[in-house]
């Protein structure tokens, strides 16, 4: 795999980043694209493209060559302990790979030094994960201060496609106003090159994805906060999931000018549930989905029904906030599973 680039391109309000990606003597375009004012925090380097498609290419058993400018931090994580993790996390699904710099491009970080900043942002999904890492990096600031929050089509909303992600995109605008940050949405066609495997599956690579985009956006921003899907306690090897393993290998995607932290991992579900159900902009968009629009009606923003949903409002109903949400459920739906999925976890806990 090859890897040239970034072609940056103006067309009135839009920006797109793009990537000469060559695989096999075949060349595809990787693209990063937004109508937001992202155009003077674009980087100049490789390193979006390198962690979107670093993935793909170790599953696929193929070497890097980047034709472009890369960081010395991320290239010596690259080929040493991100991929020493991957390995030991799935040794007969990823295969370790060379990642160079063509010889051409110098060593020569200036660039990473001269884009230095105190802007920060978050991904944010409007998931349980996404309002815990709000209430802690701006309601109640126990982190730097959020400037922004990025909203991006990695692969999440796959199943909807376009229709429901813009649907999503426009009741996160209002939320970004009541919270005051701006919003930045970042569509990219990285989800194509992750062929319909299950070890690639978004809910498994999805954290990696996110520090793809948040790279992009090195130059104008220094700290990228990414929502952790799992608690510390739950650390462990061999899942396909890797975010049982982002306590280990988040930092590592940290560059010389964007510092990459894993927020919330000190909480559980439980205890990451309660602090949402007290921010009244989360009763406004509760994002927890995975199936929909396959499931449930398109009047809901969840279906009701698939495993996080079910998740979702046995825990609102346990701690007695479930009316806060009912709007946001197919609460139909959940009346006809609910008694089931109920059963068989109090059967579960009983073993």
């Amino acid at each position: 795999m090859k890897i040239s680039g970034p072609k940056i391109e103006f067309n009135g309000n839009q920006t797109k980043v793009s990537f000469d990606i060559e695989i096999k003597n075949r060349v595809q375009k990787l693209f990063f694209q937004s109508t937001y004012p992202i155009a003077e925090s674009i980087s100049e380097s490789c390193d979006a493209a390198l962690v979107g498609l670093f993935l793909p290419a170790m599953y696929g058993n193929e070497d890097i060559i980047i034709d472009g400018m890369v960081s010395d931090r991320l290239l010596h994580g690259m080929n040493n302990v991100i991929q020493d993790l991957i390995i030991i996390n799935a040794p007969t699904v990823y295969n370790r790979v060379k990642v160079t710099r063509s010889p051409h491009y110098s060593d020569d970080n200036e660039v990473y030094e001269q884009t230095r900043n105190q802007n920060s942002i978050a991904g944010f999904s409007g998931g349980i994960d996404s309002w815990n890492l709000i209430n802690d990096c701006l309601i109640n600031k126990s982190s730097e201060r959020l400037s922004h929050i990025l909203f991006s089509n990695v692969g999440s909303k796959m199943i909807g496609g376009e229709k429901l992600y813009m649907e999503r995109l426009g009741r996160i605008v209002p939320i970004a106003k009541k919270l005051g940050v701006e919003l930045l949405d970042i569509r990219t066609n990285l989800d194509s090159f992750y062929i319909e495997n299950k070890p690639l599956w978004y809910p498994y690579t999805g954290q990696i994805r996110n520090i793809a985009v948040g790279l992009l956006l090195q130059r104008g921003i220094s700290r990228f906060y990414l929502a952790s899907g799992s608690d510390y306690s739950k650390t462990r090897f061999g899942n396909l999931d890797l975010s049982y393993i982002g306590a280990l290998i988040i930092p590592h995607f940290s560059t010389e000018s964007m510092h990459i932290v894993l927020q919330g991992a000190q909480k559980t579900r439980l205890e990451k549930t309660i602090c949402v159900s007290s921010i009244k902009e989360s009763y406004d968009l509760l994002d927890v989905c995975w199936r929909y629009p396959i499931y449930g009606s398109t009047e809901f923003t969840n279906c009701g029904q698939c495993g996080k949903c079910m998740t979702t409002l046995a825990t609102l109903e346990a701690i007695g906030k479930l009316d806060l949400y009912a709007n946001q459920f197919d609460m139909n739906a959940w009346s006809k599973v609910r008694d089931r999925y109920l059963e068989a976890n109090r059967s579960k806990n009983d073993k």
